[in-house]
Order: structure tokens, then sequence, then C-alpha cells
């Protein structure tokens, strides 16, 4: 029907009428549609699979605080790229980003 104030809308829905607070139902139908949304990312086609190991150790050495106390870099690399191999499935699902066995 309209507004009520600057928060509040009457809604009518055959015979009832409801009052609903405009910016939490926008908050919410916004929450819907990111999750209707989720998995349906357009997917990018590199010419090169880029090796996950490489990219680590480039990340690791540029942040030299993130492994002090973690151990080598080298066996922190290789335990995340295990990580990503045992969870390719789910990162293509919901992220379409595509992960081989090699660790490409």
């Amino acid at each position: 029907i309209g507004m009520a104030d600057n928060v509040l809308a009457l809604l009518q829905h055959n015979t009832r009428l409801y009052l609903v607070n405009v910016v939490k139902l926008s908050k919410e139908l916004m929450y819907q549609h990111a999750l209707r949304r989720f998995s349906h990312f357009n997917a990018i086609q590199l010419s090169n699979p880029a090796p996950l190991y490489e990219l680590l150790m480039m990340v690791l050495e540029e942040d030299e605080l993130a492994c002090e106390g973690d151990g080598p870099k080298e066996e922190i690399a290789r335990t995340y790229v295990e990580l990503l191999k045992e969870n390719a499935e789910l990162l293509q699902d919901y992220f379409c980003i595509q992960i081989d066995q090699e660790g490409n």
C-alpha cells in the first residue's frame, strides 16, 4: 500500500495487511539474492595453469611474519597445496576454481 513512516511500510496480500520494516526486508532480500548467485561465478581460463606451490612460496616470502613460529616455509606451502587439492571439488563447485592433481 505504501510507506507508514521512514522505516515501516504497509503491504497487502489478498485481504491481509502487513506492517514490515523496509530496512530489514531489504537486507534479507539482498542476502537471499547473494546466496542464490553464490555458486554461479564466471570462470577465468588461464592459458598456462599456475602452480600453487610457487604462488604460495611467493606469498610466504613476501610476508616474513606469516610463518615465524609455524615451521619452514616449504613445509607450509606443501601443506596448503595438499589442502587445496583435497578440497578441489568444493572449490570447483562454489568458486569455479579448478585445481588438478599436480597442484596447478
